[in-house]
């Protein structure tokens, strides 16, 4: 199992400078999901306090670290995210 970190997210979205992230309001197409997917592999997509693969059932999902869920709120907006907004 990976472990996910805060600084492995900002080191992702410090490469990823010049471009849209991720669409904000969306489950798998957030900055943090497409982080995750990346990291992880597969379509991974955040959901309130839990985490999990886009074909995970429920209770199968994996519980967000405090870090990841304040991401996830904070990027929950209508707009393209780019990386200086992440």
């Amino acid at each position: 199992m990976q472990v996910v970190s805060l600084e492995d997210f900002c080191a992702w979205l410090c490469t990823h400078e010049h471009e849209v992230v991720g669409r904000s309001g969306t489950w798998f197409h957030g900055p943090l999901a497409r982080w995750l997917s990346d990291l992880l592999g597969g379509v991974y997509g955040i959901d309130g306090p839990y985490y999990g693969r886009a074909r995970c059932r429920a209770g199968r999902c994996s519980l967000a670290r405090g870090w990841m869920r304040v991401m996830a709120v904070l990027s929950w907006d209508v707009r393209p995210l780019c990386c200086w907004r992440g």
